[in-house]
């Protein structure tokens, strides 16, 4: 467990947040804009955000990502979009900058960090483990987390180059959805067990 709290700061550090709208089934891209579609399937576990604003400025555009860490990409359905024309090899360089694999993974993932805690307190008070000091030490480890996300604000989701101009959008965690991961599914299934 402590391996983990140690993993989630430090992605949380790092600022990797992302706000995933309450329905997302399909990505959709606005009228005239130009969609860049995935090659590969997996989920994203990491994200070049400077390899991004790299690619859009060499292409003088301003790119929208659609897909954030943790989030699962199908082969062909769009990641991003561009307003106006997009060049394959702007397509190829954002690929690059997306690393899908077969699984989640904390790297910038903060959500998964939280998701894997609320996990093992969930497990701990089944009634098949009937564990309550592991989900009270979880519930506790959750609480130092959120008091640490809470003073961290929310992520920027605008990134800019060298000379100011914003090239990318980027979908970004807020705390109110960490508050929610956090302590949803645990008030529901904890709700009858008085040590919780």
């Amino acid at each position: 467990l402590r391996e983990l709290l140690v993993e989630v700061v430090v992605v949380a550090e790092r600022g990797h947040f992302h706000d995933r709208p309450a329905v997302d089934v399909l990505c959709r891209v606005p009228d005239g804009a130009s969609e860049i579609v995935a090659t590969d399937e997996g989920y994203v576990q990491l994200v070049d955000d400077a390899g991004l604003v790299a690619a859009a400025q060499g292409h003088d555009t301003v790119l929208t990502l659609l897909r954030a860490p943790g989030e699962f990409v199908v082969r062909g359905t769009a990641v991003a979009f561009v307003d106006g024309p997009v060049s394959d090899t702007l397509r190829a360089a954002v690929n690059e900058c997306l690393d899908l694999g077969p699984l989640r993974t904390a790297q910038q993932d903060v959500e998964f960090g939280l998701r894997q805690i609320v996990d093992i307190a969930l497990k701990a008070i089944s009634l098949v483990v009937n564990d309550p000091s592991t989900g009270v030490t979880c519930v506790d480890q959750l609480t130092g987390l959120l008091a640490y996300a809470a003073t961290r604000g929310d992520p920027r989701t605008e990134h800019r180059d060298a000379a100011g101009t914003v090239r990318l959008r980027a979908r970004r965690t807020s705390f109110a959805r960490l508050l929610d991961l956090a302590t949803h599914q645990l008030r529901q299934y904890g709700k009858g067990d008085m040590a919780m």
